[in-house]
């Protein structure tokens, strides 16, 4: 995963061998130089791993690597210090070992996690951990039972957490024929540490897939219908959403030259930089090839062509902003820079 501190780009876990690592390196843009930081005391899972700066520390929970096998220490989090190059390990979590799909956040307080337990249905289980106390808290939203979560995600904002629960089911109403219901849970944490169900008005036919706090608005990256694990046609003309944190209107983003392959997207303090990570297409637009980079304005409301990254991008870990550029990992596991503008 990769993660900026505020001085410097963090690079931690992986696999070698597809056995599991927790060691990691920092690389200090300033200088262009690489040091080695201290192994983490838990392993770091590539798949369904949670990690968030907290402005002091990494926290780091959970995670799978491939054949899926649990690689964490039940339920408990990492936290990294870069000041001291320290690691210390939390209390443990009051939740399930083998959390999919793991999202955290922070709130300037606390972080907040939430994920899937895996079994049929799945169930979303979702904790505040205070790593000053090094106390959790368990905090389940109450999740009807005919709204089977599928998938869950997270953003901190100055309206609270928001979390969206986008669940979908099949039932059988006949012999041999099956319906399926979807749809999309909303619900906020208030100030008494309650979820606070705010899913009317939300359209459930929308995706939301890694949403990010502008410092204003919730940017919603460009996603296909959701309708559970129904089939439907390939993405067309798609485009993201800019949302009010306190009404959680929407308003469309103009669609963007890479929307209709599933971009990267990362938020730069004033403008959206999406990177298509492999896919190519041709269109009316223009040709799209892997690496490819784009910059909206929403002060403008444009969209213009950055330049490509010299070969393929990692689809994980997600490109990260830092300093006055954006980090990703090539395919070949290269750093790579971009200069992508603020404006």
């Amino acid at each position: 995963m990769l993660i900026w501190d505020g001085r410097e780009l963090l690079e931690i876990g992986g696999t070698s061998g597809g056995v599991p690592r927790g060691d990691g390196a920092a690389y200090d843009p300033a200088v262009s130089r690489w040091r080695h930081i201290a192994t983490a005391p838990v392993q770091v899972g590539t798949v369904d791993a949670a990690s968030v700066w907290t402005g002091s520390v990494v926290f780091m929970f959970g995670g799978r690597t491939p054949p899926y096998k649990v690689v964490s220490e039940c339920c408990v989090a990492g936290l990294y210090d870069p000041k001291t190059d320290r690691w210390a390990v939390s209390s443990r979590a009051p939740l399930d070992k083998g959390l999919m799909q793991t999202t955290a956040v922070w709130t300037g307080g606390s972080v907040v996690l939430a994920g899937l337990r895996p079994g049929n249905p799945e169930m979303l289980e979702a904790a505040s951990y205070d790593p000053t106390a090094d106390r959790w808290v368990r905090l389940d939203p109450a999740i009807s039972q005919s709204h089977p979560p599928l998938d869950v995600e997270l953003v901190a904002t100055d309206q609270g957490v928001v979390l969206w629960s986008l669940w979908g089911r099949t039932q059988q109403t006949g012999p041999g024929e099956f319906t399926g219901y979807a749809g999309v849970d909303v619900y906020r944490l208030d100030s008494s540490g309650r979820w606070r169900n705010v899913t009317d008005g939300w359209p459930q036919h929308e995706t939301v897939s890694g949403p990010l706090f502008t410092g204003a608005k919730i940017l919603l990256p460009p996603g296909q219908i959701w309708c559970g694990a129904c089939s439907h046609p390939a993405p067309m003309n798609e485009h993201g959403y800019l949302v009010d944190p306190q009404t959680l209107n929407l308003m469309q983003i103009p669609h963007g030259p890479l929307d209709d392959l599933g971009p990267q997207v990362v938020w730069t303090g004033a403008a959206e930089v999406s990177l298509n990570p492999g896919g190519e297409s041709e269109g009316p637009a223009g040709v799209v090839r892997p690496g490819d980079v784009a910059v909206w304005n929403p002060g403008t409301g444009a969209w213009t062509r950055g330049p490509r990254a010299p070969n393929s991008l990692q689809d994980d870990p997600p490109p990260v902003w830092g300093l006055d550029r954006l980090f990703a990992l090539g395919i070949d596991g290269r750093l790579l820079a971009f200069g992508a503008s603020r404006r």
